[in-house]
């Protein structure tokens, strides 16, 4: 017992490091090593065979060595998407990488740790004496039987700590989404339909995604808190959209059918449809992908991957917080860009947990109850740091959002511009309920009512005056996300038999559907079920 009581204190200690210099490292890495450690213990000494022991535990602290060597160098978590910027990295920007972030100190430390560490477990599994009991067979049996299964099903990381987790997880990551991009790349090329711009096509289209952003949150919506100053300034010169929902409640799915021509009511398959990156392409237009999301797997990810220019922070900024300010100057270089057409995608981290790591220490703005409007008035002292977190989030997006409104209004003033921001979903954060975050089964109303609106320039205002009128004539009705890929390629000029009028906002043709989430009608769900209902923000 002596034995296994030293094995989990040395266990921790390592974690402790990892937690210590890196606080969003997530517990299941925890989790995972305590059952791993469990498991090499017994298996260890049952099969009692020194090489094995020697080889399992190398294979254990290369990982060790890796993790701790990428935490305390650059204060974060190791990901896949870490492992795809190594991987890219040519010669020369591997060198300079290394001159920038290599500490000889640090690392001398790290290995002795690491070196110490296996040496330390290796002897307390070699001189236990003790037999393991039947439960502590069973024990093993059972998180063999668990690993077995993750292995089985790709999920490796959920069952293999740090590096030795994320590195299949990311071999098998980018196969999946190299499939999709050729998938969907020889898909384009296919495309037979006329595609043609109208003359009074919007030169500059830029569509922002935020992430996890519920309108109860946002000052425009009423919310009592100014957590959206910049926008609530310049509120007559933007059109929002009062009522509109996302189909579900999950980044991925929201987001590939929003981005496609897919129909939910038609069961549609994403994979297999057309995104409007697919047929800006075609038609001409410049398309740029800017995103501070993880830059491979799912089918948003493979569509983004089709833009004719990328950037994506987490493989470009190594060694900084990934917070959204990071997407500025490749927005600058894509306005400053000569093409005549441009259709430009913002994907912010936005307000995704957890709340506090979106947001410089400086935008730290609510530290205090006041304006908080939740589902109960007494509320914990964490319930509040959450709620402040997430307002302090909403926040610094309209700080993003401000930032970049400046550099369009730089812009000659005879180009047409246009903007439109949603969030892919929402978020409950104890306002109907207790509960913080999204799920796709035990959902409440906030986790799907995202914010909308759309800013145009003067001058497109001036040459497209019956789509600026047809916008606010559409700003009270009950929308979904499922209809933007028609809305977006309308708005941008594109005139073709692969935008369907019927489903364009901007079109007196357009007819709509029951709103729905999860295969259920979402105004019936609500208004019957009384399920996370209660309405306290307009």
């Amino acid at each position: 017992m002596l034995s296994l009581i030293s094995l989990f204190f040395l266990l921790f200690s390592s974690y402790s490091i990892q937690k210590i210099v890196c606080k969003a490292i997530p517990e299941s890495e925890l989790y995972s090593r305590v059952g791993w450690f469990v498991i090499l213990y017994y298996l260890l000494f049952w099969l009692d065979e020194f090489n094995l022991l020697i080889i399992v535990l190398t294979i254990f602290a290369i990982g060790s060595l890796i993790d701790l060597a990428y935490t305390i160098f650059f204060r974060a978590s190791l990901i896949p998407s870490s492992l795809e910027a190594i991987f890219l990295s040519n010669s020369k920007e591997a060198k300079e990488f290394i001159s920038a972030y290599w500490d000889g100190k640090k690392a001398g430390l790290i290995f002795l740790f690491v070196a110490l560490y296996s040496g330390a477990i290796a002897m307390i599994a070699l001189d236990s004496g003790a037999k393991p009991t039947t439960v502590e067979m069973w024990v093993v049996v059972v998180l063999l039987s668990y690993v077995i299964w993750g292995v089985f099903n790709k999920k490796y990381k959920g069952v293999l700590p740090g590096f030795l987790g994320m590195l299949p997880t990311y071999i098998s990551d980018k196969k999946i989404t190299n499939r999709l991009i050729e998938a969907r790349m020889s898909r384009s090329e296919e495309i037979e339909e006329m595609i043609e711009l109208s003359d009074l096509a919007a030169n500059i289209t830029l569509v922002i995604i935020g992430e996890s952003a519920t309108r109860r949150h946002h000052q425009l919506y009423g919310y009592t808190r100014e957590t959206t100053p910049f926008l609530s300034s310049i509120s007559n010169n933007v059109i929002v959209f009062k009522d509109m929902i996302s189909n579900f409640s999950q980044t991925n799915p929201s987001l590939s059918y929003l981005l496609t021509a897919a129909r939910l009511q038609s069961d549609d398959n994403p994979d297999e449809a057309l995104s409007f990156i697919d047929v800006a392409n075609k038609a001409g237009i410049e398309t740029w992908w800017l995103s501070n999301q993880e830059p491979i797997k799912s089918t948003p990810m493979a569509i983004a991957q089709c833009a004719k220019k990328r950037f994506f922070v987490e493989l470009e900024c190594i060694g900084k917080k990934f917070f959204d300010e990071e997407l500025l100057p490749a927005f600058d270089e894509a306005l400053a860009s000569p093409a005549k057409n441009k259709l430009i995608v913002l994907h912010l981290m936005g307000s995704h947990l957890q709340y506090k790591e979106r947001y410089p220490v400086e935008y730290n703005y609510f530290k205090t109850p006041l304006g908080i409007n939740a589902y109960q008035k007494k509320l914990s002292s964490s319930k509040v740091s959450a709620i402040n977190e997430y307002d302090n989030s909403i926040r610094y997006t309209d700080w993003i959002i401000r930032e970049v409104h400046e550099r369009l209004m730089q812009l000659n003033k005879e180009i047409q511009a246009s903007m439109i921001y949603f969030s892919d979903h929402g978020e409950e954060v104890y306002d109907t309920r207790n509960f913080k975050g999204h799920e796709p089964f035990n959902y409440s109303k906030p986790m799907f009512e995202v914010p909308f609106w759309v800013w145009c320039s003067d001058s497109f205002q001036q040459n497209n005056k019956e789509n600026w009128q047809r916008l606010q004539t559409m700003k009270n009705e009950k929308l979904q996300l499922d209809d933007f890929y028609h809305f977006v390629l309308h708005l941008s000029g594109v005139r073709s038999p692969l935008v369907q009028e019927q489903r364009s906002w901007l079109s007196k043709r357009y007819h709509a559907n029951i709103r729905v989430v999860y295969g259920e009608n979402f105004d019936q769900l609500f208004s019957l079920s009384g399920r996370g209902t209660t309405d306290k923000t307009v």
